[in-house]
């Protein structure tokens, strides 16, 4: 069946993987970049006939190699260029009808759990028969899952990378709603999928506006948002909103604790975004000072850094500094880059945020923050002699 029906699949999956190895390299030897290939499993001859021409349109390579130690120049900057590249490859190989309704079902089933006659009356996937055909293959391999039984109206189809653990609740819930209201949790899923820690304001107000009101509670309660707090030291929480899109297979490989963690500097920025005072420092846009950040290894000065990103600091993710040139204002400094990296990264998105209220004039001092599972109970007060403990281990971690 693989060869029948995923004959083209197999080919662009192994030379992306073969495209992802040569990223950051600038130059090899022609016996080391053929070692590549066949670690991805292309063997000589579709090397030559087909990955080489690839590889050359896309200006992703430079070569004219006559033994083993000739060099091969690559240029293979980021993921993205290598998803457009395999895409394009894909493409232009001729895939079956059945390949092209699977990449629609994964497509579909990874924006929201979607009910199988829905996707069977998808007439964009194909016919009937090639859509029946391509989900009971992607089920066959796992590719989907199918979810039925006690408490399912109907069948659900979803992705397990990103639905996985939270498909019980909402599959249950998914197959009795209305196709209207079901229609707007797709939007507001989509919405905040693209703009990652969305304000919970914000998304309240947009789901409002279309005539379901409760429907983000009902979406964090079976699982399809996840809410996580920032409290401030005025005791003022502010909520964001989530999918768990963001972590794919990394909830799976690192833990939910490394989530956990990113999550925390996501709504930290997001926070700083749309609840910081423009005098001491607002963020304006993110992606750049996040790429700042990675790149020079430190932001700053100024008096917001000091005062609202405290949990970040206390977390290890970054160091805050005293500024040595202007009193009163502060320095971040880049410790834990990886996790930098995969937040700005998030949010780098290709929507900005248009609905809702204007998130501005907020409050300093972050001073807790709350898990997706923490928001489910309230948390006590703390009282003043654990706030002066707090302001006094940030004073010691700054003098280190």
């Amino acid at each position: 069946m693989i060869s029948q029906y995923f004959g083209v699949t197999l080919l662009a999956g192994h030379a992306g993987l073969f495209l992802s190895s040569l990223r950051g390299h600038r130059k090899m030897k022609w016996k080391k970049f053929r070692a590549l290939a066949a670690a991805a499993h292309i063997d000589a001859p579709v090397l030559k006939v087909t990955v080489l021409p690839w590889l050359k349109r896309g200006a992703f390579i430079e070569e004219n190699a006559v033994d083993d130690n000739s060099d091969v120049l690559c240029n293979v900057l980021d993921y993205e260029a290598v998803l457009a590249a395999t895409d394009k490859l894909f493409l232009s190989l001729d895939p079956t009808p059945e390949e092209c309704a699977v990449l629609g079902i994964v497509h579909l089933g990874i924006q929201i759990p979607q009910l199988k006659s829905e996707i069977l009356s998808s007439t964009s996937l194909g016919t009937e028969e090639v859509i029946q055909r391509a989900t009971d293959l992607a089920a066959g391999y796992k590719i989907v899952n199918v979810l039925e039984g006690a408490g399912i109206g109907e069948p659900i189809v979803y992705s397990p990378l990103i639905w996985g653990d939270k498909i019980s609740k909402a599959g249950k819930a998914l197959s009795h709603l209305s196709a209207n209201r079901r229609g707007v949790l797709l939007k507001i899923v989509q919405l905040i999928s693209d703009y990652q820690g969305m304000p919970y304001a914000s998304a309240v107000n947009w789901v409002t506006k279309e005539g379901e009101a409760d429907l983000i509670e009902f979406a964090v309660g079976v699982g399809l948002l996840d809410k996580t707090q920032i409290l401030a030291g005025d005791g003022t929480a502010r909520e964001f909103l989530t999918t768990p899109h963001i972590y794919g297979e990394l909830a799976a490989t690192h833990g939910k604790d490394v989530c956990d963690r990113i999550r925390l500097f996501l709504d930290s920025i997001r926070h700083g975004e749309h609840y910081g005072r423009w005098y001491t420092g607002q963020i304006t846009d993110p992606a750049k000072l996040l790429t700042k950040l990675v790149d020079a290894g430190e932001i700053g000065p100024c008096t917001a850094i000091g005062h609202d990103y405290q949990l970040v600091e206390k977390a290890g993710v970054v160091n805050v500094k005293p500024s040595s040139r202007k009193s009163g204002q502060f320095t971040m400094q880049l410790v834990q880059e990886d996790t930098v990296r995969l937040v700005r990264d998030i949010v780098i998105q290709k929507f900005p945020l248009s609905s809702g209220p204007a998130m501005t004039g907020g409050t300093w001092n972050q001073n807790d923050f709350v898990s997706a599972e923490g928001t489910r109970a309230k948390l006590g007060e703390p009282p003043q002699r654990v706030r002066e403990a707090e302001q006094q281990m940030l004073r010691q971690l700054r003098e280190m």
